[in-house]
Formats: structure tokens, sequence, C-alpha cells
């Protein structure tokens, strides 16, 4: 389970996948969801909301019964509301901006930037 913690996607979702950005959609008729798998694609009616993981993350197994089950993800994120993610539409675009993202975060402080 995803625990969104604020912003407009705010809930909990279930998911197999727990990236470390994710972008979180609300459709004009207020359904929500999360583009957590990389062939996932925002529609048009969906308007594009980005999210960051923090903390620790763990996997549970579910069982239903039956022999029947499946892996979940527990994470949690938070919303980035000074991200214009309806630049994140196209999956091209944000696999980039996710990329650089991490790498920038990954550079030490205090090193010469180019």
């Amino acid at each position: 389970m995803l625990n969104l913690k604020d912003g407009p996607a705010k809930g909990m979702y279930s998911t197999q996948r727990a990236p470390v950005y994710l972008r979180a959609v609300v459709r004009t008729d207020g359904e929500r969801d999360v583009l957590d798998l990389v062939e996932d694609k925002p529609e048009a009616n969906e308007r594009v909301y980005i999210y960051e993981w923090e903390g620790e993350a763990s996997v549970i197994h579910l069982y239903y019964g039956g022999g029947r089950g499946r892996w979940d993800v527990l994470a949690s994120y938070h919303f980035l509301p000074d991200v214009n993610a309806e630049n994140a539409r196209d999956n091209a675009a944000w696999q980039a901006w996710a990329t650089a993202r991490l790498a920038a975060k990954d550079k030490p402080r205090g090193e010469a930037q180019p």
C-alpha cells in the first residue's frame, strides 16, 4: 500500500511498485489513481501530480485464501507542489525528469556543479 500523505491525490493505493518519484492522477469525476508502472500514462481527463517517496519501504504478502495472494509494497510519499506535473504527461519526459532529479540528489553537497 502506498500512502500519499498529502496533496490532491491523498490516500492509500495498492501497488506492486514504489518508485522514488510517483505520478498520481485525479480524474475529472474525482477518481484518483497512481501511475506506478513504467508503461502507465495519464489520460486526457486526468490531472497529474508528483509525489516523492520518504522514509523506508517494505514488502508484504497479502493472502486471500484458497492459494490466492499477492505481494504489495508499503511506502509513504509527500506531495511536491512546486513541480509542474503537466510537463510529466509524456512518459519519456517524465522518466528523464525523474532520472535527472535522482542524479542531482546523489551529488555531494558543496561540490562544484556543472
